[in-house]
């Protein structure tokens, strides 16, 4: 493997335009703690949550609009020193243009008529610290900051899924990072319980092939939905592509290739 890149990473990010998650390139053990960006923005606050889906609606340029980046959130009372109101409970917020990182420059940025409704609202203007951790970035994205320069080209996060587990089949220059790929793999996608990847080339008898569970759990019991039927089987023993042909009502032939 290469080396880890031990120089410090900058978290703070001025745009969101391309955003990627901070490169650690060469780390042996995946700590999820280490990709994060902080965006400081500006969100307003009002005392009538009743009103947000108004604003929203007038002011849609005066508001973030970034595809997997809420722009309703939930602001703390102590941090954003804010009190609850009996119309607005769960102290929801709306991020403002990323234009706005702070609020000293509210009146330059967001438009006349927005400033206006927001007075008209009774919204109180906060800074905020826009937080993208683990879960926003994409299980490619996530590869890429971690996998050397040279496969960046083709990182493998794709993968065959048969029940729970997803099934990959690793070139061999990426098999030293198996458990990293397989649990950002398994982190990344919910209905994946087991990654796989094969060892060797599928017996010509019984279609089988040696796996290595590279992350979550050790089961290979599978249930697999084709035509409206339910297989159970112990994938570990059978590698099948199911061609289900109905060649009567109610009555369905398994072909095994």
């Amino acid at each position: 493997m290469s080396s880890i890149n031990t120089k410090p990473v900058s978290n703070s990010i001025s745009t969101l335009a391309n955003v990627q998650p901070p490169s650690y390139k060469g780390i042996t053990k995946l700590d999820k703690s280490l990709f994060v960006r902080h965006f400081p923005i500006v969100c307003v606050f009002f005392p009538d949550a009743g009103k947000i889906g108004q604003f929203v609606k007038d002011h849609k340029k005066d508001i973030l609009r970034y595809p997997r980046i809420p722009f309703i959130v939930k602001l703390d009372e102590t941090t954003n020193n804010i009190k609850r109101s009996e119309k607005n409970k769960e102290l929801k917020a709306v991020v403002l243009t990323e234009k706005l990182k702070d609020i000293s420059t509210v009146e330059d940025i967001l438009s006349p008529e927005a400033i206006n409704d927001i007075k008209s609202f009774q919204g109180e203007f906060r800074n905020y610290d826009l937080t993208l951790d683990y879960s926003y970035w994409r299980s490619d994205e996530i590869l890429k900051a971690i996998l050397p320069e040279n496969f960046n080209e083709e990182v493998p996060s794709g993968f065959t899924k048969t029940g729970h587990i997803a099934h990959l089949n690793l070139k061999e220059e990426y098999k030293p990072y198996g458990e990293l790929i397989g649990q950002v793999i398994l982190d990344k996608n919910p209905s994946v319980k087991t990654v796989v990847d094969k060892l060797d080339s599928i017996d010509t008898t019984f279609r089988t092939f040696k796996m290595k569970v590279i992350a979550g759990e050790d089961n290979f019991l599978v249930e697999q939905k084709e035509s409206d039927c339910i297989f159970k089987f112990d994938f570990s023993k059978v590698l099948v592509h199911l061609l289900f042909q109905q060649v009567k009502r109610g009555v369905l032939f398994l072909q095994m290739i």
